[in-house]
C-alpha cells in the first residue's frame, strides 16, 4: 500500500506543470514561460470482493459434472487532482480464484487475474460545455492485465482448437500509446449527462497467450496498433473506433513448428452492449501471410488469394434489454498445428427483468488446411439462459442444445456431433470497500 502511495505522489510530482519565471516581453522576448500547477489532492480507494459459486452440468447422455469455486480480490485505486478536478489516475488489482470440477470429468484448477492501469483520469463533472481535456503523454499512460484458467473445459460453440478434455491457458496484454487525452462531451442519447470521450494517437497492444494441454503447448505472441483511435462511453453502449491497423502473430506450436499471421486493417468499430459486454461492430482486413493461404484460398475460390477477414454486425440496445446480429471471419491455427479459417454468423437477444432472459444462436464454418486440400465442417447451436438476483445470490439456468465439437469430453480430437447441456450455477459474490 505504502509503495502504490508513494507511487502515485511520484507522479504528481512527474505531472506537475512548471509557473511563471519569466519578465514581463519587452525586457526578455526570447524567455521561454514555465508555469507550475501542482497537484493539490490524492484521492485513495481500496475494495476487497469475494465470490464463490457452485454449478452443476448435465448432459442427455447421462454424464454430470459438478463445479465448485471460491475466489478473493483486491483492487487499488488512487486519483490525483487540481483545483477541484481530477486529472490523473492509477489503478491495480489481483485476483483469484480456485475450482474443483468432479463427475464426467475430474479436475482441479484456478482462475488468476491481475492489472495495471495508468493515465488520464475520466472528466466527468457533468458539465461537457467548459471543454475540458486530462492529456497524458507515453510512457504515463498505459494497460498491463494478465488473465489464466488452469483446467478449462471447452464450451459447445468453441471453434475446433484444442482436444475434448479439460485444458490450461494464460494471458498477458500490454497498451500503450503516444498520446491519450480524456474529455467531456454531450451525450447524443442523453443531453442531460455527459460521454467520457478518450482519444489516442499511435496505439500500441502487445499480447502473449500461452495454452497448454497435456505434452502439447502453444504460444502465440502478437503486436498490433493503430494509427489513431476513438473510445466513446456513456449511458448507452461503448463506442470503439480505430483506423489503419496492422496485427502480427508469431506462433510457436508443437513440434517445433513456428508459424506467422499478419494482417492489415483498413478500420475497426466495436459497440459494447452495456447488459452483455458482447463485442459487435465492423471491420475490414487483408492477411498478408498465414500457413496455408494458398489451400484456404482455393477451398473459396478467392482471385489472386487475397483473404479477407473481418466481421459486420449491429446491436440495438433500450433500458430493458438489446438486440444484435454479427457475420465473423477469423484465421488461426489450432494446436494440431492445422491452419483454420472460421466463418460465424451469430445473433443475441437480451431482455432485462425479474428473470433476466438471454438467447443466443449461432453457424460456423470452419476450413482446416490438411497436407494440400482444405477440410470444410459446418456447426451450429441455440442457448438460453436465466438469470435471477435474490439478495446476494444470483442463480442462473442456462440450455444448450446443437452440433458441437465438444459434445463429450473424452480426450478425443475434435469432432462433430449432436451434443446438449444444461447447468444451473448459483454464486454468492460481495464486496467492501475503504476510500481516504
Amino acid at each position: 500500500m505504502r509503495v502504490a502511495t508513494f507511487g502515485a505522489l511520484l507522479l504528481a510530482v512527474a505531472g506537475a506543470r512548471a509557473a511563471r519565471a519569466c519578465p514581463p516581453p519587452d525586457e526578455a522576448p526570447t524567455c521561454v514561460e514555465l508555469r507550475v500547477e501542482p497537484y493539490d489532492h490524492l484521492g485513495q480507494r481500496l475494495t476487497l470482493t469475494h465470490v464463490a459459486w457452485v454449478r452443476a452440468a448435465g448432459a442427455p447422455a447421462g454424464d454430470v459434472t459438478i463445479d465448485a469455486a471460491a475466489g478473493l480480490g483486491l483492487t487499488y485505486g488512487a486519483t490525483l487532482g487540481g483545483h477541484g478536478h481530477d486529472g490523473y489516475q492509477l489503478a491495480a488489482s489481483v485476483g483469484a480464484a480456485a475450482h474443483h470440477v468432479a463427475g464426467a470429468i475430474d479436475a482441479s484448477g484456478a482462475s488468476t487475474h491481475a492489472e495495471l492501469r495508468l493515465g488520464p483520469a475520466r472528466v466527468a463533472d457533468g458539465d461537457p460545455a467548459n471543454a475540458r481535456v486530462n492529456l497524458v503523454t507515453f510512457p504515463l499512460t498505459f494497460e498491463l492485465a494478465h488473465d489464466g484458467e488452469l483446467a478449462a473445459l471447452p464450451r459447445l460453440g468453441a471453434r475446433p482448437d484444442v482436444v475434448r478434455a479439460a485444458y490450461g491457458w494464460q494471458r498477458v496484454d500490454l497498451a500503450t500509446r503516444l498520446v491519450r487525452s480524456e474529455r467531456e462531451a454531450a451525450d447524443a442519447h442523453d443531453p442531460d449527462r455527459g460521454a467520457s470521450v478518450t482519444v489516442d494517437a499511435v496505439a500500441l497492444h502487445a499480447t502473449l497467450d500461452a495454452t497448454a494441454q497435456g505434452d502439447a503447448a502453444r504460444t502465440e505472441a502478437t503486436l498490433a496498433g493503430a494509427l489513431g483511435a476513438v473510445t466513446v462511453s456513456g449511458a448507452w453502449p461503448t463506442r470503439h473506433l480505430e483506423v489503419l491497423g496492422f496485427e502480427y502473430r508469431d506462433l510457436r506450436l508443437p513440434g517445433a513448428r513456428r508459424a506467422v499471421i499478419a494482417i492489415a486493417w483498413l478500420g475497426q468499430l466495436d459497440v459494447v452492449g452495456a447488459h452483455t459486454g458482447d463485442r459487435y461492430g465492423a471491420a475490414w482486413g487483408l492477411v498478408a501471410t498465414m500457413p496455408g493461404i494458398d489451400a484456404l484460398a482455393d477451398a473459396l475460390a478467392v482471385r489472386d488469394h487475397e483473404l479477407h477477414v473481418g466481421r459486420l454486425g449491429w446491436w440495438h440496445e433500450w433500458a430493458g434489454g438489446g438486440f444484435g446480429a454479427q457475420y465473423q471471419r477469423a484465421p488461426y491455427v489450432t494446436m494440431a498445428a492445422q491452419p483454420a479459417l472460421e466463418d460465424r454468423w451469430s445473433i443475441e437477444a437480451y431482455r432485462a427483468g425479474p428473470v433476466d432472459v438471454r438467447a443466443q444462436a449461432f453457424v460456423a464454418r470452419t476450413r482446416r488446411a490438411l497436407a494440400d486440400a482444405a477440410a470444410l465442417d459446418t456447426s451450429g447451436g441455440l442457448a438460453v439462459e436465466l438469470h435471477r438476483r435474490a439478495g446476494d445470490l444470483d442463480v442462473t439456468l442456462a440450455t444448450e442444445v446443437g452440433r458441437s465439437y465438444y459434445g463429450a469430453l473424452d480426450g478425443a480430437a475434435p469432432t462433430l456431433g449432436l451434443a446438449g447441456r444444461a447447468t444451473l450455477t448459483i454464486q454468492h459474490a460481495g464486496s467492501h470497500a475503504w476510500t481516504w
